[in-house]
């Protein structure tokens, strides 16, 4: 089995903003890689700190998205909510 291909998905942004601006819905574009479990070595997707965004629109963030995933040869899932800690299958 190999290693499951990177992914990139939009999720929330929050912790990306400071003072007031959180008082508002913010998402980013994050892309994930799947890497082994110590403990069992499952695959699970861990964040890679690549991200694009913070932004108020969501088609904004899907946009962003889109060229992430085509400039990290990366795939991306539609949709909204993290990939980290998620099982990855190949």
């Amino acid at each position: 089995m190999g290693m499951p291909n990177p992914k990139v998905k939009i999720h929330c942004g929050s912790a990306y903003v400071k003072g007031r601006a959180r008082t508002y819905r913010y998402v980013i574009a994050q892309l994930f890689i799947a890497s082994p479990r110590q403990r069992d070595g499952i695959y699970t997707y861990r964040s890679t700190g690549v991200v694009a965004g913070p932004f108020r629109g969501w088609n904004k963030a899907q946009r962003a998205a889109k060229e992430l995933a085509e400039r990290h040869g990366a795939e991306f899932i539609e949709g909204y909510g993290s990939l980290h800690g998620k099982e990855a299958s190949a």
